[in-house]
């Protein structure tokens, strides 16, 4: 009895510890990651030594895609750099592929041009894209989950930390993850192709969405342009599906939105 009240209170104290990370502007999400590692429980460990493991086989076989289950195909060079832990700072020049070690760190040349914008008056909003292996990790090889539900937590933490140190700098960050995942399974269909890397139709008007409110009080009196949009049914020749061997399987079919700019008189 007495080692459980023990290990109760050592949770508790670590959970208190926790929150006060969190409340520490830029620094939360780099030290909640380094905390929760020290207490052994690193977020999406298991995630991204398997991403690691999928991208060296795919190099190995000078494959750009890795097929996945369902139809579910995902980029190798993407998948290479969500198992490759943090890539600034100390460990850019482990992480990076740049051909000059100058350039392998991000984290510079984002703050830099951050501060060139701002000395012109000029306002920078950073959106991730995120991952689509973070947002649909059932479809890899031996993925875990089922396809309807979200993954249990984020599996992005060193993502999280990278958007801390922008944060940390002054820099705006749209992240997009929370609510692409609250949205995964929309009835729209999924937010990314299955046989390409990027968005689907959905995706791109559910960032739209997030993207205008974000930015709303930005263009608060300033003239407006009306536009409508409609949905249509596509097939899509994707770049992973393209950089398959044949047979390749059919086509993707997917929804995608036409917008279109409305002219008065």
């Amino acid at each position: 009895m007495a080692k459980s009240t023990k290990r109760t209170s050592a949770r508790l104290r670590f959970g208190a510890n926790l929150r006060l990370l969190r409340e520490k502007r830029g620094l939360s999400q780099e030290a909640l990651a380094d905390a929760a590692a020290a207490n052994g429980q690193q977020p999406g460990m298991a995630f991204r030594e398997r991403c690691a493991a999928l991208a060296r086989d795919a190099e190995a076989r000078s494959a750009l895609a890795v097929a996945g289950r369902d139809g579910w195909l995902y980029l190798a060079a993407e998948l290479r750099h969500l198992g490759a832990g943090r890539f600034w700072g100390a460990e850019a020049a482990r992480a990076s592929r740049a051909s000059d070690p100058d350039w392998a760190d991000p984290l510079p040349a984002i703050a830099d041009f951050h501060d060139q914008l701002t000395e012109r008056g000029v306002r920078l909003l950073v959106v991730p894209v995120p991952p689509k292996a973070v947002i649909y990790p059932e479809g890899l090889p031996d993925g875990e989950g089922a396809p309807g539900g979200a993954p249990a937590g984020r599996l992005d933490a060193d993502l999280q930390s990278f958007y801390g140190q922008l944060r940390f700098k002054g820099i705006q960050v749209l992240d997009l993850t929370p609510v692409f995942l609250k949205h995964r399974a929309r009835p729209g269909g999924a937010l990314y192709c299955r046989q390409d890397s990027h968005w689907s139709g959905t995706a791109c008007a559910l960032a739209a969405s997030e993207i205008g409110m974000e930015l709303f009080a930005t263009f608060d009196g300033r003239p407006r342009q009306a536009f409508t949009g409609d949905w249509e049914q596509v097939e899509i020749a994707g770049d992973l599906w393209t950089s398959l061997d044949e047979p390749r399987p059919e086509r993707e079919r997917l929804r995608l939105r036409r917008v279109r700019a409305e002219w008065s008189g």
